[in-house]
């Protein structure tokens, strides 16, 4: 089996680095549309992300009418905090 480029390793994306982007998006408040698109995901991906993000506090809801809004929680922000630190010693 042939190996794969070092380019495509490079590019693929890991849960961590997923996490963040969901998470960065969600900083002021977006819908689950604006997720996928601002993640770069399909709408599955994004579902089941977000419901684990909500299940483990990274995330929170707010409900607007008919609307489910995602905000990204304190815990979140101290993910992400961490993450960029660790990010830039790269």
């Amino acid at each position: 089996m042939p190996r794969p480029s070092s380019l495509h390793l490079f590019l693929r994306r890991n849960h961590v680095e997923i996490v963040a982007g969901i998470l960065e998006a969600a900083k002021r408040g977006t819908t689950i549309t604006k997720i996928m698109y601002q993640a770069a995901m399909n709408f599955n991906q994004a579902q089941r992300y977000v419901n684990l993000l909500v299940e483990k506090g990274l995330l929170k809801t707010k409900t607007q009418g008919k609307k489910k809004f995602f905000m990204t929680s304190d815990k979140g922000l101290e993910y992400l905090r961490r993450y960029n630190e660790l990010t830039a010693l790269f």
